[in-house]
């Protein structure tokens, strides 16, 4: 279900979470996820897995200011849910305050990822070293 403007500025998302219903009529905001992302002060590559090689790899390459800003976001969201608290209104964070500083480093991993793969036949070692750190050597 796609919202008209003033709806989507208003919350700052653009689709609704059917399965979120009952949330979304009692925090007027769609889908508990994204909710919980502004009320707790995240961006959106915060919540990105690092579990992932290619996100894994694109926050090692953060410039150490943006990852010591992502961690400490981390760190205080995580403190957050254990206390069961949100931030104060004025601090949830804005669709205007979206920066997306993980997409130059993802894009140009992936590229790296196509080239290599095309070139060589092979995964990058940055593919490989998760797999390689757990191997018996």
């Amino acid at each position: 279900l796609l919202w008209d403007q003033k709806q989507r500025d208003r919350y700052h998302f653009v689709l609704m979470d059917r399965s979120q219903i009952g949330f979304e009529k009692k925090y007027g905001t769609p889908g508990r996820g994204d909710v919980m992302k502004i009320v707790l002060g995240l961006l959106w590559h915060d919540t990105y897995s690092e579990a992932k090689e290619i996100v894994e790899e694109a926050v090692r390459r953060l410039p150490p200011e943006e990852y010591d800003k992502r961690a400490i976001r981390l760190l205080r969201a995580a403190q957050l849910t254990l206390k069961h608290e949100y931030l104060p209104k004025d601090q949830w964070t804005k669709w205007e305050d979206e920066t997306w500083y993980l997409k130059p480093h993802l894009d140009r991993i992936k590229r790296e990822y196509r080239d290599y793969k095309t070139f060589t036949g092979r995964k990058p070692y940055w593919a490989t070293r998760a797999n390689y750190e757990q191997s018996e050597h």
